[in-house]
C-alpha cells in the first residue's frame, strides 16, 4: 500500500520577516494558486505574499511583554510583525469590548469591567472570538483597533476557525448593522479577504459561496461604500466588487479599494497612481496585485511616504530593481536610515 507523501513543516519566519501560524496550510491553502515563484527575496516570501502578507499578525512566547502593566498595553503596535501572545490577549480583550481606550490627550482610560480582561492573558478561543467579533462589528463604540484585532483573533484561532466565526456573525446580523457605513468596521470585515487566502482551499470555497449569498441579500438595500457588507463583497468578488462599490454607492477608488483584486494588475496600477499624493500610506500587498514596478511611484513620491520603516520592512520583502532603488533614497534621508542601510547590505546587490 503507497504511503501520502510527508507534509512539508511550516515556515513560520524567513530571515528579517515572521508569518507566526496563520500561513500553516502552505500550498494547501486557497491563495496559494496566485503564487509568483521569485517575486520575493526569499521563497518562503513568495507564498506568503499569495496568502496576504502583510495583512496578518504574528504571536510569540514572551513572559516579561506577557506581564506588562495596563498602560503598556495602548502602544500603537499595528504595524509590529509579531505580538507576545498573552499581551496580546489582553489588549484585544479591552480594545474588543471598548473598555480601554486612549483620550485625545494621551491618557489611558479602563472602565471598571475591563479590569479583568486587563489581567487576562490567556489564549482566546473560539467561543470568546465569536463573542469578541459580534463586540467589534456590532456593539463596541469604540472601533478605532477594529482591524487590528481582527488580524490578532485570527492569529489565535488560525484562519480556518476564523473565518468560519466571522462569517457565522455576519450571517446572523440585523441587516441594519452591514449596511451602515463605518469606515473601522468596514476594515475588520475586509480582512476577512486576506483570511481567505490563508484558508484551506475546499473551507474557503465553502465559505465564499455562503459570504456571496449574504452580499446578494444585503448589498441592495446599502448605498454607502463604507457599509461592511461592500467589505464582504470585496473580500469574494474582487474587482467587481470594486465596480459595484463605486457605481451603486458613490465610492473613491483608492488603494484600500483594490487590494484585494488579484487579476488586474493595470486596473491596480491605474487607481494607486490616481490616488491623493499628499499623504501616502505604503501597502507591499499593492505590489504584489499592481506589480513590483509600482515601487517606483513610491519612490518618486517619497516627501509624501509615511512609515519608512515599515516601507523598509515589507516592501523590502519584494526582489526588484525598483524597490531596491526606493530603499536606496530612503536610505539618503533621515527616517529609517539605518533599516534601509541594513537592507542594503543584506539584499541590495
Amino acid at each position: 500500500m503507497a504511503t501520502k507523501p510527508k507534509r512539508e513543516p511550516p515556515v513560520r519566519e524567513a530571515g528579517l520577516w515572521h508569518f507566526g501560524t496563520v500561513f500553516d496550510h502552505g500550498l494547501r491553502a486557497a491563495g496559494a494558486t496566485a503564487l509568483v515563484p521569485g517575486f520575493a527575496v526569499r521563497p518562503e516570501l513568495d507564498l506568503a505574499f499569495a496568502l496576504g502578507w502583510p495583512h496578518s499578525a504574528a504571536l510569540r512566547d514572551d513572559d516579561e511583554e506577557d506581564g506588562a502593566p495596563v498602560a503598556a498595553l495602548e502602544r500603537n503596535r499595528i504595524y509590529d510583525a509579531e505580538w507576545p501572545r498573552g499581551y496580546a490577549a489582553r489588549w484585544v480583550r479591552l480594545r474588543a469590548t471598548g473598555t480601554s481606550k486612549v483620550k485625545a490627550d494621551g491618557t489611558v482610560v479602563i472602565a471598571r469591567e475591563g479590569q479583568a480582561f486587563a489581567n487576562n492573558g490567556e489564549p482566546i478561543a473560539r467561543t470568546e472570538c465569536t463573542g469578541l467579533l459580534r463586540s467589534i462589528l456590532y456593539t463596541s463604540d469604540y472601533r478605532a483597533d477594529s482591524v487590528l484585532c481582527a488580524r490578532l483573533l485570527e492569529a489565535f484561532l488560525g484562519p480556518d476557525a476564523f473565518a468560519l466565526a466571522m462569517t457565522e456573525v455576519l450571517e446572523s446580523a440585523d441587516p441594519g448593522a452591514l449596511t451602515r457605513g463605518d469606515r473601522d468596521r468596514w476594515l475588520a470585515v475586509r480582512h476577512l479577504g486576506f483570511v481567505l487566502l490563508r484558508c484551506e482551499r475546499l473551507h474557503a470555497k465553502a465559505l465564499v459561496a455562503r459570504l456571496k449569498k449574504l452580499v446578494a441579500r444585503r448589498q441592495t438595500v446599502s448605498t454607502d461604500a463604507d457599509a461592511p457588507i461592500r467589505a464582504v463583497d470585496l473580500a469574494v468578488s474582487g474587482r467587481e466588487a470594486v465596480d459595484r462599490v463605486i457605481r451603486d454607492a458613490g465610492g473613491v477608488l483608492d488603494a484600500h479599494l483594490v487590494l484585494l483584486v488579484g487579476d488586474d494588475a493595470a486596473f491596480v496600477r491605474q487607481v494607486v497612481e490616481a490616488q491623493d499624493q499628499r499623504f501616502l500610506l505604503p501597502d507591499a500587498r499593492l505590489l504584489f496585485v499592481g506589480g513590483a514596478a509600482l515601487a517606483k511611484f513610491y519612490a518618486d513620491h517619497l516627501p509624501q511616504v509615511r512609515q519608512r520603516e515599515r516601507v523598509v520592512r515589507e516592501f523590502g520583502a519584494v526582489k526588484d530593481p525598483a524597490v531596491t532603488e526606493l530603499i536606496r533614497s530612503i536610505a539618503k534621508g533621515k527616517e529609517a536610515r539605518s533599516d534601509a542601510q541594513a537592507w542594503l547590505k543584506e539584499y541590495g546587490n
